[in-house]
């Protein structure tokens, strides 16, 4: 298995390949700034499937939320393809989607009427029909 520890020349060569990819500068600079992370972390170990996983596993530690932990790991993942380190890339967290919404977030009658009343008071007849449309639908 091939080991290699992380260079800043390497880290430079990566940024020319994320440009040439034609990404857009908000996913480089995101991409970079996760590499240097990890590349800190790394500390000048070998880059090792274990110490992905060990990462992988330090991330979810940090109590990040699931999905910026595989926005980070989809930028680890994407330079050890980069460096031909296949074999190193780690999973991604499994996220359940919620098919329904919390019970907390749903609008009551009391809150429904309120709303109502103040679009009313306000005269602001638009937003009192917007209201009532969406209030009638379920929405």
């Amino acid at each position: 298995m091939k080991k290699r520890q992380l260079t800043q020349q390497q880290i430079r060569a990566y940024a020319h390949h994320l440009q040439m990819e034609e990404k857009s500068g908000a996913t480089t600079e995101k991409y970079l700034r996760d590499i240097r992370a990890f590349a800190c972390w790394l500390d000048g170990r070998d880059i090792s499937k274990e110490l992905t996983s060990e990462w992988k596993s330090h991330l979810v530690s940090q109590d990040y939320a699931p999905t910026t932990v595989n926005a980070m790991l989809s930028a680890l993942n994407s330079l050890l393809e980069f460096l031909d380190l296949r074999e190193c890339r780690v999973k991604f967290l499994k996220i359940q989607r919620r098919l329904f919404r919390d019970a907390d977030r749903e609008l009551t009658k009391d809150d429904y009427q309120r709303l109502l009343n103040t679009a009313h008071k306000l005269g602001r007849e638009r937003l009192e029909l917007l209201v009532e449309t969406i209030g009638a639908t379920g929405i």
